[in-house]
């Protein structure tokens, strides 16, 4: 009983690593998966919607890059704002 156990157990995680790229039924899935992202991608209405997406994540990624950059700026400033006040008070 112990015995069976642990080879179930060592199948499981042997199955898991594998996945067993090479089967047939994989093929089989990987096939139809992609002609459903095909039919998707010819469908006019979908094309749009996956336009729009990526449009928007532009946008956003953009909005994000001027942000840091403002940011860095300003923390530049900041810090030769903060020494050239010390040297000040030193004087």
């Amino acid at each position: 009983m112990e015995k069976t156990i642990k080879q179930q157990r060592k199948n499981k995680l042997a199955y898991g690593k594998t996945r067993y790229a090479g089967s047939r039924l994989n093929i089989i899935n990987d096939a139809r998966a992609e002609d459903a992202r095909l039919k998707r991608l010819e469908n006019p209405a979908h094309k749009k919607r996956i336009d729009a997406v990526l449009e928007i994540a532009d946008e956003r990624v953009a909005e994000k890059d001027r942000q840091q950059r403002y940011q860095i700026k300003l923390d530049n400033m900041r810090s030769r704002d903060a020494g050239t006040s010390i040297n000040i008070g030193n004087n």
